[in-house]
């Protein structure tokens, strides 16, 4: 049995964090805009919803991931400075905060990725078809683009 849910918003605590704002909501959990109290860093903190950090091993999984983005340094992959759990066990990691237009204005929602992007033939590491979709399916994404950036490619 856990602790009742900690309720977060902005003045709360989370690890070295102070909350500003909530920046987003989704499937998976909350995203806050969070400053650290000594270091003139501003972090995205990331935390479970209370339903997922029940029995469902999502906890573990993010802590998983917090530890493999940790071990990666590339410049479109975000840093992690902290990870831990609040009071209620719910898991949390505060990460580099990158600003700027998401993902959700550019891509214009849709069932299926284009075929464009699940075919490595239609978009050969040469092309320079930059009006090409953007998939709104993060694995069909990243696919895309590491198809558009792997060694070899011009697009380095």
């Amino acid at each position: 049995m856990t602790p009742n849910n900690v309720a977060l918003g902005p003045g709360s605590i989370v690890g070295s964090y102070r909350i500003v704002k909530q920046i987003g909501v989704g499937g998976m959990g909350e995203v806050f805009e969070a400053t650290h109290p000594l270091l003139p860093r501003r972090v995205a903190l990331k935390v479970l919803h209370c339903e997922l950090s029940q029995g469902s091993g999502m906890d573990s999984r993010m802590i998983q991931e917090a530890s493999i983005l940790d071990g990666l340094r590339h410049p479109g992959i975000v840093r992690v400075f902290e990870c831990g759990f609040l009071g209620d066990r719910r898991p949390w990691i505060a990460m580099e905060l990158v600003t700027g237009e998401s993902l959700a204005t550019r891509a214009p929602a849709r069932a299926e990725p284009p075929a464009s992007a699940a075919s490595p033939a239609s978009h050969p590491p040469n092309d320079d078809n930059r009006s090409a979709e953007l998939p709104n399916n993060p694995a069909s994404l990243l696919l895309m683009c590491h198809r558009r950036t792997s060694v070899g490619s011009t697009k380095l």
